[in-house]
């Protein structure tokens, strides 16, 4: 993901998005990010940031359903 020329968007379980948002943090701190969290439910919640932000953000948060993080190429 650090090296690629495209936006990359995957799909992340709720016990493992700290884990791969500090992985990220660690190859490629500069580049932005959406994590999304229960898209289309009533509890929508989606942040827009750098990776370091992101990763601080869900630090404090409980950390519930279904996430999807989208990785920009810059």
């Amino acid at each position: 993901i650090a090296e690629s020329k495209r936006t990359m968007a995957f799909y992340e379980s709720p016990h493992r998005i700290l884990k791969t948002l500090e992985s990220l943090v660690k190859f490629c701190p500069n580049k932005k990010v959406c994590v999304a969290r229960e898209l289309t439910k009533i509890y929508e919640e989606i942040w827009r940031g750098n990776l370091s932000g992101a990763a601080d953000y869900f630090q404090g948060q409980h950390k519930k359903g279904e996430f999807v993080i989208v990785v920009d190429i810059k």
